[in-house]
């Protein structure tokens, strides 16, 4: 699947950072962006752990749990998960 970043938070409840995303904004057949997402900075706060995706940057991902609050999302080239936003 393809998603793109919507926001990124430096550090959640857990300490690992926050990364949400969409995939209702990114063409599931080819990766393009569908409506551009405006760039925004990362929120500050705790520490980050290796890289941290950039706001509107589209990639691909696996659905790696599913609770009743939306889905998580394993990032390809990067050792986040981030919440699929619907």
């Amino acid at each position: 699947m393809f998603v793109i970043v919507l926001d990124t938070q430096e550090s959640g409840p857990s300490g690992r950072p926050r990364i949400s995303l969409s995939r209702k904004l990114v063409d599931q057949e080819t990766g393009q962006e569908l409506k551009k997402v405006s760039e925004r900075s990362p929120r500050s706060g705790g520490r980050l752990v290796g890289p941290v995706p950039t706001v509107g940057e589209v990639l691909r991902g696996k659905v790696v749990n599913i609770e009743s609050f939306g889905a998580f999302v394993k990032l390809q080239g990067y050792n986040h998960q981030g919440k699929l936003v619907t």
